[in-house]
C-alpha cells in the first residue's frame, strides 16, 4: 500500500523501489503469450510487450492474480515506451535517424526506464543517448521561447 505522507520525490522513489520487486509480465500480454513465441515473419521477439496490461481483462480476478509491485513496474514500462515512442517518432519525422537523446531527471535515477527506453530504441534501429547532469534542460529549453 502506497503510504499517503510523502513527497514527489519521495514518492517517486517508493514506487521504483516497488518496480524493481515486480514482474511485468504477469500483467502485460507479451508477443510469445500471443504466438508461443517470437513472431519471426516480422522479427518480433517474444519478449516484446504487446499489450501493456493485456493479461487483467482475461483475469477473473485481476487483484487477486497480481502484486502492487507486477503493477509498479507495468506502469513504469507504459509510461517509459510511450515516451521512448514519441521520442523515437518525433526524431523520424525530423530525419534524425541515427540517434535519440534522453534528458531529465525522470532517467537519471531510475535504471528501469533507462534500460527500457534504451531497448525500444534498439528495436526501432535507433541509438538512445543518455545525458548526464541534464535535470535542468527542458526548463533551459523552455526560457528560450519567451
Amino acid at each position: 500500500m502506497f503510504p499517503l505522507d510523502l513527497n514527489f520525490s519521495a514518492f517517486l522513489l517508493f514506487v521504483l523501489q516497488m518496480a524493481t520487486r515486480g514482474d511485468n509480465t504477469s500483467v502485460d500480454k507479451l508477443v510469445r503469450d500471443i504466438y508461443g513465441g517470437d513472431y519471426e515473419k516480422y522479427c518480433l521477439s517474444g519478449e516484446l510487450v504487446a499489450s501493456c496490461f493485456g493479461k487483467l481483462s482475461s483475469m477473473p480476478n485481476p487483484r487477486s492474480c497480481c502484486r502492487e509491485d507486477d503493477l509498479a513496474l507495468a506502469v513504469l514500462r507504459m509510461v517509459t515506451l510511450s515516451i521512448a515512442l514519441l521520442a523515437v517518432s518525433l526524431a523520424k519525422l525530423h530525419r534524425c535517424t541515427d540517434s535519440v537523446f534522453f534528458m531529465g531527471g525522470f532517467l537519471r535515477y531510475n535504471p528501469i526506464a533507462h534500460r527500457c527506453s534504451a531497448e525500444f530504441c534498439k528495436v526501432q534501429s535507433v541509438s538512445a543517448k543518455f545525458l548526464k547532469h541534464s535535470d535542468f534542460l527542458g526548463a533551459i529549453g523552455a526560457l528560450r521561447l519567451f
